[in-house]
């Protein structure tokens, strides 16, 4: 793992040298992208050199690299977005297209970046939102939050996100949950909000599951998402690499 992540910085040190980028990108495609550890662990806890690296290579490795950091197979990946068939997420890697905007707003959520970085060769390094109403998704209370989770059934697996309504008018908290076998990973993705609104959402998760705070590192220079892990009695939670719980 660490040759991979040697790889990788080698490739932001050499980033000014456009021939000797592209070698050295061409080198791990061939050695690292699809191996048993395409995330590149060491890469994604290296805060510095994980945003370098993905603004560094060219779009399509970043593609490639973002969709088999996940470990999942497109099959997998589609069920998890809930699409019947996976041809679209594919088409994303053969063809460098992403053929609608919700599932640009769903692959941007999900890989935690800009929609930007998944349709330009340069990526701005701004944290938005806007992507979410691409989703085409109804706005909820917290009360109806809550009562999703809890009409959850115990063994099923899924990624969706959320946009729910505050105590201000017109300003919302945008959430990426996942789901494990019943237990939830839920992460925020608000540019800017009220932190009574989180703590709100968090006192009354801690009521109903054992919780754990942190924050997730973002590929974006400098954006750590908050966090809350929900485990029921009994549960267990796969941590994503990139989640610091709180001291």
């Amino acid at each position: 793992m660490m040759v991979m992540y040697s790889a990788a910085v080698n490739i932001c040190r050499h980033k000014n040298d456009i021939g000797k980028k592209n070698e050295l990108e061409v080198n791990y495609i061939n050695r690292f992208l699809q191996g048993d550890y395409a995330c590149n662990p060491f890469l994604r806890i290296s805060p510095k050199y994980y945003n370098e690296f993905v603004t560094t290579v060219r779009l399509r490795t970043r593609l490639e690299f973002f969709h088999f950091s996940t470990g999942y197979t497109y099959r997998e990946l589609a069920d998890l977005l809930g699409y019947h068939s996976h041809a679209s997420v594919q088409n994303i890697l053969s063809k460098d297209l992403i053929n609608t905007p919700k599932l640009l707003a769903q692959l941007a959520i999900l890989y935690r970046v800009p929609p930007n970085w998944l349709t330009n060769e340069s990526c701005s390094e701004e944290w938005v939102v806007y992507h979410f109403f691409d989703l085409k998704i109804n706005k909820i209370s917290k009360k109806e939050f809550e009562d999703l989770l809890e009409q959850t059934i115990f063994g099923e697996s899924w990624i969706r996100f959320y946009i729910i309504n505050t105590t201000i008018p017109d300003i919302f908290t945008f959430l990426r949950v996942e789901c494990q076998k019943g237990n939830f990973l839920i992460e925020f993705f608000n540019k800017t909000g009220s932190v009574e609104d989180v703590l709100d959402l968090s006192y009354s998760l801690r009521s109903k599951y054992n919780c754990v705070e942190g924050l997730i590192i973002t590929p974006v220079h400098g954006r750590k998402n908050r966090a809350i892990v929900c485990v029921r009695k009994g549960g267990f939670f796969c941590l994503p690499l990139e989640f610091r719980p709180y001291n």
